[in-house]
């Protein structure tokens, strides 16, 4: 994963401005890899090859950096659903006998999330915030040498081993541990690419959460990784901002689950996806009603995908050429 992402600041450009977040800070290529390489080392100095790392955190250019950096150091981001309550989120550490978990203090104090880590006890709780002071002059010159010579400065990773770590309860009510692999994601990426067509002239808007295989693969890593420009918003229950969000940052994408397009339909004013070119639906069943709404009032076809935690974004896609 991390070597694509080398790949593809060197095919569109270091200077490439390829990523947004919600605070208004617009980050190039350089940036990522800079923030990468610097969250890579300092997690590599209290965690261990192999070792599955927790990640508490928003949709923020601050997670996007993490997950790449644990995955350069041969770590695995275990990514923990904040929403799913203290109980899920202690049962799915125990499950994926996470010892460490990533968070951002600040993020903790706005989304009232005390009360999960006070359920962590177990494990050590690293806030991003403190991670910029315990950075020595040892390690900037080393993330220096790593960009000037990335190669050297990453360790050999097996594409078969574990990236990433996503939860999901299914028809259970304990959350089952999913292992994702380097490979299987990118092969499900380019599976997507071949039935979709997007790149550098697109702009994606994302405000699944990265704690879902949907918000991961598809509307974060695919597009940072194939040169097409990111938005990454932190709420998707924002139904009235996020169509603003669309007009003013002229994006071309957006994903969502059917309950959600259907809200951002119903408040949208009918100019608010004036550049929008592909929705795509996933998460659950797609219904009639949203994908009538789309049509009738912005003139967008709603195209659905399937898929599974265990299996990928989408097994199954409704793509232009075979739409049904």
């Amino acid at each position: 994963l991390f070597r694509a992402l080398l790949e593809a600041a060197a095919l569109h450009g270091r200077r490439n401005r390829i990523f947004e977040d919600v605070r208004g800070q617009i980050t190039t290529y350089a940036d990522l890899l800079k923030g990468a390489f610097a969250l890579g080392r300092l997690t590599a100095g209290f965690t261990q090859p192999g070792e599955r790392v927790g990640v508490l955190m928003p949709n923020i250019g601050a997670t996007v950096c993490l997950v790449f950096g644990l995955v350069s150091r041969g770590r695995a981001a275990a990514m923990l659903n904040y929403s799913s309550g203290a109980e899920s989120v202690r049962g799915a550490c125990a499950a994926a006998t996470i010892r460490t978990v990533i968070t951002s203090r600040s993020f903790v104090e706005v989304a009232r999330l005390q009360h999960l880590l006070e359920a962590l006890s177990s494990c050590r709780i690293v806030y991003v915030e403190d991670l910029r002071g315990q950075m020595k002059l040892a390690d900037k010159l080393w993330i220096l040498r790593a960009l000037l010579h990335p190669s050297s400065a990453l360790p050999e990773t097996d594409p078969a081993a574990t990236a990433v770590v996503l939860f999901t309860s299914g028809s259970e009510a304990r959350p089952k541990g999913v292992a994702l692999s380097q490979e299987g994601m990118l092969a499900s990426m380019a599976q997507l690419r071949a039935v979709i067509d997007f790149g550098p002239d697109d702009k994606y808007l994302n405000a699944l959460p990265m704690y879902h295989i949907f918000g991961l693969v598809v509307g974060t890593l695919m597009p940072l990784l194939t040169g097409t420009r990111l938005f990454l918003y932190t709420n998707p229950l924002h139904y009235k901002v996020i169509p603003e969000y669309a007009y003013t940052r002229d994006c071309t994408y957006i994903f969502g689950t059917s309950t959600f397009l259907g809200n951002y339909a119903r408040q949208a004013h009918p100019y608010d996806f004036y550049r929008m070119r592909f929705v795509i639906s996933g998460g659950e069943k797609l219904h009639p009603e949203v994908a009538q709404l789309w049509f009738s009032k912005f003139g967008l076809r709603v195209h659905e995908g399937y898929g599974a935690t265990e299996c990928g974004p989408a097994m199954a896609f409704n793509a232009p050429l075979g739409y049904r």
